[in-house]
């Protein structure tokens, strides 16, 4: 008999262990977003700005590390194989709905693997184009790809990349033809476009601050669904009359599939509420962002329907997958 109750004892003392490490209220420890790039990228700074606000709200540490290399998808990898309990989150952009169509075997399934959290900010980017070609709007750039079919290049930061996207996207809501002309990355591309090598390129509004402030780039339009904070004189290409030209670049949290709806609903509301002050907004702009608030309910469906929109955008473009 003792046998048995101090077995009982034990098994009890066991439960009640369990049931108060269940009871614990998230988070009761530091939480690790990971960012897929280098420090001061255009994913690490809104993320940074994220885990500051979040660690205030809650009371505890978010801490950012970065896992950089194949073009986030080391540390995608890393993040959809670890523990689903609201301490691993990841920190990417809407590159993370483009790796279906670009890759043909991942180790990961972005759409399967995880769940979309909460946007962050919206990234804008700018059409700019050389002064010397004399264009100062979208439309005289596109009235020229018109009348002279096939003409027109245009760089990007990379084959598949936002801002070669963000290009297709216009060129099919405009019925226009050009040559693409991929770089290694932003800075590239905005040297030949200031050169007069290329034509136009999209960019990210801090990427092209200093040509534009030089009179070394003029910015013809933006490429998402609203002004940028840094260029309020610049219309949307939507502005200018071509619907469904908007390509939105955002940067947002996701955690591995299987996280507690309670724990994403959770950090979701925080982050908007933090995000909402007027402090936080000016962090964000100041930053060369756009505040971005959704609920959970809308950032997944959002997420949900630029996979196939990016689907689509890549088979038009001729993009194969490799």
């Amino acid at each position: 008999m003792r046998i048995l109750l101090k077995s009982l004892l034990i098994i009890g003392t066991a439960l009640a262990g369990t049931a108060t490490i269940a009871q614990q209220p998230y988070p009761s420890r530091p939480v690790t977003i990971t960012v897929p790039f280098s420090p001061g990228s255009g994913v690490d700074v809104p993320a940074r700005i994220a885990a500051d606000l979040l660690s205030k709200a809650m009371s505890q540490t978010f801490v950012v590390e970065n896992r950089t290399g194949a073009a986030g998808m080391i540390a995608t990898t890393h993040v959809a194989g670890l523990p689903a309990d609201g301490y691993n989150l990841l920190a990417n952009s809407a590159a993370h709905t483009l790796y279906p169509s670009l890759y043909k075997s991942l180790r990961f399934d972005p759409a399967k693997d995880f769940v979309p959290v909460a946007p962050i900010a919206e990234v804008p980017l700018v059409l700019v184009a050389a002064p010397s070609r004399g264009w100062r709007s979208v439309r005289e750039m596109l009235a020229y790809a018109k009348a002279n079919p096939g003409k027109l290049n245009y760089g990007s930061a990379g084959k598949g990349t936002t801002s070669h996207m963000s290009f297709e996207r216009l060129r099919a809501a405009a019925q226009i033809s050009g040559a693409h002309i991929p770089f290694k990355g932003t800075p590239e591309a905005i040297t030949d476009v200031m050169a007069g090598r290329v034509d136009v390129v999209y960019t990210t509004v801090s990427a092209a601050a200093a040509g534009i402030a030089a009179n070394r780039l003029v910015p013809l339009a933006v490429g998402g669904r609203t002004r940028a904070p840094g260029l309020p004189d610049v219309p949307t290409t939507l502005e200018a009359g071509y619907p469904e030209s908007d390509y939105t670049v955002w940067v947002g949290l996701l955690a591995p599939a299987g996280t507690p709806a309670a724990v994403v609903e959770r950090i979701n509301n925080e982050l908007r509420k933090a995000m909402a002050t007027p402090e936080a907004q000016d962090r964000i702009t100041k930053s060369g962002l756009a505040p971005m608030s959704m609920t959970v309910a809308q950032f997944q469906a959002a997420v949900r329907q630029e996979f196939s929109t990016n689907a689509a955008i890549t088979k038009a473009a001729g993009i194969e997958p490799e």
